[in-house]
C-alpha cells in the first residue's frame, strides 16, 4: 500500500529546560543518533521512500538530515509556526491516500511495519499506536485529512493496536532521557544497536573516538562519534559521553549521559546525572546546576577557545623569556664545552602536548650539556614556543614506557618537582606533589608559579651543578 508520510517534529521540548535551548527533542543524541533517524530508519526497514517532515525549525533539521537519501528516503519539509496548530501544518502537507502520521521526537524500537500490518485491514478511519498503554506516537489515517482533525486521540482498548514494549522514550522528563540514553547504550531497544561497533566487552565506541586507557568497572560503556575518553577515567553502570564530547582525566562517571560537544575535568565525579555543557542535570530531582568553573564543566567549544588562548600565552611567554634569557646562551655553551668532551647539546625524546589522533605527540627536546640545572633547560623555551610543553606543568613524560595514568597531563619546564619538593625527594613525593597540582590546575595557579620561577632564579638551587 501506498503511504503519504508525515513525521510530526515540531515540539519544542520545553519540558526538558533546560536542554532546549541547545537544540529540539528531534535532534537531540541517543545512542550515537538524533532521536528523528530510529523514525527514518524504520521508515526505511520497511520499505517507505517519501516522508514530509513538519517543525517550526526546519532549517536544522535539513542540515542534519539533508534529502534523506542516506537512508533511501526522499524527505520534504514544512515550515511551521508556534501559532500554528498541528492541524494545520498536515493539512498543507497531506494529500490523498491513507496518512501515516508519525511523531519523529519520541524514542521506539523497530514498529512501524508491526503497527501498519495491523492496522491497515482495520475498518475504522483512525487507528493510533499503543505501546503497554502508552500513546506510541504513531496514527493511520484512513481517509480524507479535514481541517478540523486534530492528532488523533483515542480512548484506551477504542481504535488502537496495542504494540506491546518496543522500547518507548516519549522524553517529556529528564529522566526519560536519562533512561533513552542507557537503554541504547545497552542495546536494550527492540531492533536497534548503539551506532558504533563493540571493541572490547562492554565498550562501544564511534568513528574517530578515543578511548585508550579507560577503565570499566562493571559497566558499559558508549562513546558516540570523535569523542575522547582520556586515559585513567573510570566508569561504573552505564555511561554514555555525546559526539565530540571530552572526558578528561581521572574522572569517575557512573550511571551518566555526557551530551554532545561537553567537557568533563580530570577528577571530576559524576553520578546518575546528565551533563549538557557546563550544566548539571540530577535525575533523580530534575535540579539543574550551572558550574561556573570551566576547569570542571564546560561546553567543549568554549574548552578548546580556552585552550587556545592557553597555549598563546605559553608561547608569548616562552618567547618573552627567550630574548630576556639571551645573554645566558653563551654561558651555557661554554659551561657545555668545559663540562663534556663531546657535544655541547644532547637530545631526549619526549611525549608532547600536542594531540594527534592516536594520542599525544612526540618531540626530540634538546638540553645544554651542563651540570647547572638554569641553563641545561634553556633549549626548552624553543619546546614551549612551538606548542610542544607549556610554561608551567608536570615533568615531561619519556616518549616510551610512559606511565600511562599521565601520558595525558600537560607538561611543563616549570612545575612542582622543581619548585614544591627538596632535591633530595622521592619519586613518591615528586608524584604526590604534581597530582595535587594537577587537582588545583588552573589560571591563577599557574600564573603564581611563574612568579615563583622568577624569584627561583636568583636561589642557589638554580645555580648548583647537579650531582
Amino acid at each position: 500500500m501506498d503511504y503519504r508520510v508525515i513525521i510530526l517534529a515540531d515540539r519544542s521540548g520545553a519540558e526538558l529546560t533546560p536542554l532546549d535551548r541547545d537544540t529540539c527533542p528531534a535532534l537531540m543524541e541517543v545512542g550515537g543518533r538524533a532521536v528523528i533517524e530510529y523514525t527514518l530508519e524504520d521508515l526505511a526497514e520497511y520499505g517507505l521512500r517519501k516522508a514530509t517532515v513538519i517543525s517550526s525549525g526546519v532549517e536544522r533539521l535539513r542540515e542534519k538530515l539533508g534529502d534523506g537519501s542516506r537512508w533511501g528516503l526522499d524527505l520534504s519539509y514544512v515550515l511551521t509556526r508556534p501559532e500554528q496548530s498541528p492541524a494545520d501544518s498536515i493539512r498543507r502537507a497531506a494529500g490523498e491516500g491513507p496518512l501515516l502520521l508519525i511523531r519523529g521526537d519520541i524514542v521506539r524500537g523497530r514498529s512501524i511495519g508491526r503497527f501498519l500490518e495491523a492496522a491497515k485491514d482495520k475498518t475504522w478511519r483512525t487507528v493510533a499506536a499503543v505501546s503497554d498503554r502508552f500513546d506510541a506516537g504513531m496514527s493511520l489515517v484512513q481517509g480524507e485529512w479535514t481541517h478540523g482533525c486534530t492528532w488523533p486521540s483515542f480512548e484506551l482498548g477504542i481504535n488502537i493496536v496495542e504494540l506491546g514494549d518496543i522500547g518507548l522514550y516519549r522524553l517529556e522528563t529528564m529522566a526519560d532521557l536519562h533512561s533513552a540514553c542507557m537503554a541504547a547504550a545497552r542495546g536494550d531497544i527492540p531492533g536497534v544497536s548503539p551506532a558504533g561497533r563493540e571493541t572490547e566487552k562492554g565498550l562501544v565506541t564511534g568513528r574517530l573516538s578515543q578511548t585508550d586507557g579507560v577503565r570499566i568497572e562493571d559497566g558499559r560503556l558508549f562513546v558516540g562519534h570523535a569523542a575522547k575518553v582520556a586515559p585513567g577515567v573510570t566508569i561504573r553502570g552505564t555511561v554514555v559521553i555525546g559526539s565530540g564530547a571530552l572526558v578528561d582525566e581521572s574522572a569517575y562517571l557512573e550511571d551518566t549521559v555526557v551530551m554532545p560537544g561537553s567537557y568533563v575535568g580530570r577528577h571530576v565525579e559524576l553520578r546518575n546525572a546528565i551533563i549538557a555543557g557546563s550544566r548539571l542535570i540530577r535525575v533523580d530531582t530534575g535540579a539543574t546546576t550551572d558550574v561556573a568553573d570551566d576547569f570542571l564543566l564546560s561546553p567543549l567549544r568554549q574548552e578548546k577557545q580556552r585552550m587556545r588562548w592557553e597555549s598563546l600565552w605559553d608561547r608569548v611567554i616562552g618567547l618573552a623569556l627567550l630574548i630576556l634569557s639571551a645573554p645566558l646562551w653563551p654561558l651555557a655553551f661554554f659551561t657545555s664545552l668545559f663540562a663534556s668532551s663531546g657535544s655541547p647539546l644532547v637530545s631526549r625524546s619526549l611525549r608532547s602536548n600536542r594531540l594527534h589522533a592516536d594520542g599525544r605527540a612526540q618531540f626530540t627536546a634538546w638540553e645544554w650539556n651542563t651540570p647547572v640545572p638554569l641553563l641545561r633547560h634553556l633549549p626548552w623555551l624553543l619546546a614551549v614556543i612551538s606548542g610542544h610543553l607549556r610554561i608551567v606543568g608536570i615533568r615531561p613524560a619519556p616518549a616510551h614506557g610512559a606511565d600511562p595514568d599521565r601520558t595525558d597531563a600537560p607538561a611543563g619546564i616549570v612545575g612542582p618537582a622543581l619548585l614544591d619538593v627538596s632535591a633530595e625527594a622521592t619519586e613518591e613525593e615528586i608524584m604526590l606533589g604534581e597530582t595535587v597540582f594537577l587537582e588545583r590546575d588552573n589560571f591563577s595557579q599557574r600564573l603564581r608559579y611563574v612568579a615563583r620561577s622568577m624569584v627561583s632564579l636568583f636561589s642557589m638551587k638554580a645555580w648548583d651543578p647537579a650531582p
